[in-house]
């Protein structure tokens, strides 16, 4: 039988391993990650287990009712104030509408600047991102093109 300080003793001698990403016991990329490695990635890249609506600040909670407003604002512009049309023809670039172009800056500054980009490195190792990339540049890249009418 077994006493305590020999059940101590075995799990003083048993070889444990590291859960840090930066040493040399990342896996190869050849190597899919084991459980224990994913559970690890996906706590690094969501560590907190809060609900997705309640971890949204007010302006992304009525993202719906800002585009609503953005629209219903454009459309009377559009319609009620002479001469838009010919204002917002000249500021073109590259037969790009620079109202188009700001918006769409302004639109995409705050997501960028949410990116943790000291994580992205251990998304990089998880299968399913990659298979979200690879769908997304076939989509857009090969699909898109033949589907666009002019």
């Amino acid at each position: 039988m077994s006493n305590k300080s020999d059940v101590q003793e075995n799990a003083a001698n048993t070889p444990t391993r590291t859960s840090s990403y930066t040493e040399s016991n990342t896996p190869a990329p050849h190597n899919p990650p084991t459980d224990a490695e994913k559970q690890e990635i996906e706590a690094a890249i969501a560590p907190d287990k809060v609900s997705a609506f309640k971890g949204l600040g007010w302006l992304d909670r009525f993202l719906a009712v800002w585009i609503l407003l953005a629209m219903i604002i454009g459309i009377l512009i559009g319609n009620f104030v002479p001469n838009t049309e010919d204002t917002l023809e000249k500021g073109r670039f590259v037969d790009v509408p620079a109202p188009l172009a700001v918006g769409l800056l302004i639109m995409m500054y705050p997501i960028l600047c949410k990116i943790k980009f000291e994580t992205l490195h251990l998304a990089f190792k998880t299968k399913e991102l990659w298979i979200q990339i690879g769908f997304s540049i076939i989509m857009n890249w090969l699909v898109a093109p033949f589907l666009m009418v002019r």
